[in-house]
């Protein structure tokens, strides 16, 4: 009689737990990633349906190459991050695709949305599609939301540091 009720709180264990699975939503997520330029670096923004995320700053890709950084937790209204997903879900079933434009060669770079293996193209370069439009806004007001700094920072000359005079100035 013993092994019945223990069977039997198991059982209903068991079920407990199932049931607080199936009332728990599921998160969903995407990746945004930029591939910086002579002049930025390369950044990676990774963003749940809860708003919560991950934004990491890569290297630069020429010059002395610093210590990597390590990851920043973000966190954005989850309506927005709802909006995101919500956009890139519509997008990815038009099988929109992402065009080319010109670029600088100094200050030109690409950001690109994957969402469940599905990749936006060029978030950066106009679209004939309505739904990469929508999603170049949504992810600009992520990083807006989020307070991403994605320009380099400003580099201070040493006050010690030694200068040429300009040769156009008058003496």
């Amino acid at each position: 009689m013993r092994f019945v009720t223990t069977m039997n709180v198991g059982v209903v264990a068991l079920l407990a737990a199932l049931g607080l699975m199936a009332t728990t939503p599921a998160l969903d997520g995407a990746r945004v990633v930029n591939s910086g330029s002579t002049n930025t670096a390369p950044w990676t923004l990774t963003i749940r349906s809860d708003g919560s995320g991950i934004y990491t700053i890569g290297q630069r890709r020429f010059g002395a190459a610093p210590a990597p950084l390590a990851p920043h937790p973000i966190a954005v209204p989850s309506a927005l991050a709802q909006r995101l997903l919500a956009d890139a879900k519509a997008a990815r079933e038009a099988g929109a695709q992402g065009g080319h434009c010109m670029k600088s060669a100094s200050f030109g770079s690409t950001t690109i949305l994957t969402y469940h293996g599905w990749a936006s193209g060029d978030l950066q370069c106009p679209s004939p599609s309505a739904a990469l439009d929508a999603l170049a806004a949504d992810v600009a007001a992520v990083q807006k939301a989020a307070n991403l700094n994605t320009m380099p920072r400003p580099v201070r000359i040493p006050p010690n540091e030694l200068r040429r005079p300009n040769p156009l100035a008058s003496p």
